[in-house]
C-alpha cells in the first residue's frame, strides 16, 4: 500500500521531513520508508480565553470547522437527542461551511429525532462570529471517522480558548493528553457520546479542569514555541 498518501516523491526528494505527530511520522514511514522528525504538535493560535466554567453556563455544545460526514455529525445529532432527555435546555450548533445536501440530511435527522429546534447549522461565519460561538459554548465535540495523518486546526481553536473538548482517540488526537481533552473511542455511538456529554454538562469541576488543561496545552504549544522547535529541528539548538 506504499504511495497511498502520495507523499513518496516529496519525501524522497526532501532534505528532511518534519511532521506534527508520531502518528504522521508512522504514516510517512509506511508510505515512503523515510523517517520523519516530529517537531511537536500543531501550533495553537493566540486567542482570548473564555471565562472559567461555572454552574450557570449555557448548555451549548458546538462542533466547529468544515462539516463533512467524516466528522461524524450524525452521531453527534443522535447523541444530543438523548442528552435532551436529561437536559431539556441543551442545544447544539454546527459552526462552519457545509454542503447544502449535507445540511438537509442533518436537519432532517434532527427533526426526525424531535430536536429540530435544538440544532443550529450556521454555515460559514466570519472570524468574530466563530470566536463568539466558541466563547459561548460549554463543550466542543470534534469527532473523526478516520485519520490521514493530519492534525486538526479546529481542535487547536477550541483549546486556545480553554473550551472543554471531546475528540476521537484516533491519529494525532491520541497525543493531546487527558488533561487537555476528553478522548472517546473511534466507534463511539450516540448513546455512548450522550453519556459523555451529559456527564460533562453536569460536572462543572471536570469542565474547569479541562479548561485549565487546555490553556496549559495552548501555552506550551504557542506559535512562538512551535517556531523555536522548528528552528531547532532545522539548525540545531541555539548555542547561546
Amino acid at each position: 500500500d506504499a504511495g497511498l498518501w502520495m507523499a513518496r516523491e516529496f519525501a524522497l526528494l526532501a532534505t528532511s521531513v518534519l511532521v506534527h505527530s508520531a502518528h504522521a511520522a508512522d504514516l510517512v514511514r509506511a508510505d515512503t520508508g523515510v523517517d520523519a522528525a516530529v517537531v511537536g504538535p500543531l501550533a495553537v493560535p493566540s486567542a482570548s480565553a473564555r471565562t472559567e466554567p461555572t454552574e450557570s453556563d449555557e448548555p451549548l455544545v458546538v462542533s466547529v470547522g468544515v462539516m463533512h460526514p467524516s466528522k461524524r455529525a450524525d452521531t453527534l445529532v443522535r447523541a444530543m437527542a438523548l442528552v435532551a432527555d436529561e437536559r431539556p435546555d441543551a442545544w447544539l450548533a454546527f459552526v462552519g461551511p457545509i454542503e447544502p445536501a449535507y445540511r438537509t440530511e442533518l436537519s432532517r435527522l434532527a427533526a426526525a429525532l424531535g430536536i429540530g429546534d435544538r440544532v443550529v447549522l450556521t454555515g460559514e461565519v466570519d472570524d468574530a462570529a466563530y470566536a463568539g460561538w466558541l466563547g459561548r459554548a460549554s463543550v466542543a465535540v470534534q469527532l473523526r471517522a478516520h485519520s490521514n495523518g493530519e492534525s486538526s486546526a479546529a481542535i487547536t481553536d477550541c483549546l486556545a480558548r480553554g473550551l472543554p473538548t471531546v475528540v476521537t482517540a484516533e491519529g494525532a488526537q491520541r497525543e493531546l493528553g487527558a488533561d487537555a481533552v476528553v478522548a472517546v473511542e473511534l466507534g463511539i455511538d450516540g448513546p455512548g457520546l450522550a453519556a459523555v456529554l451529559t456527564g460533562l454538562l453536569a460536572d462543572t469541576d471536570r469542565r474547569r479542569t479541562l479548561h485549565r488543561g487546555a490553556l496549559g496545552y495552548a501555552a506550551a504549544n504557542s506559535f512562538d514555541a512551535a517556531a523555536e522547535r522548528l528552528l531547532t529541528a532545522l539548525f540545531g539548538p541555539d548555542p547561546a
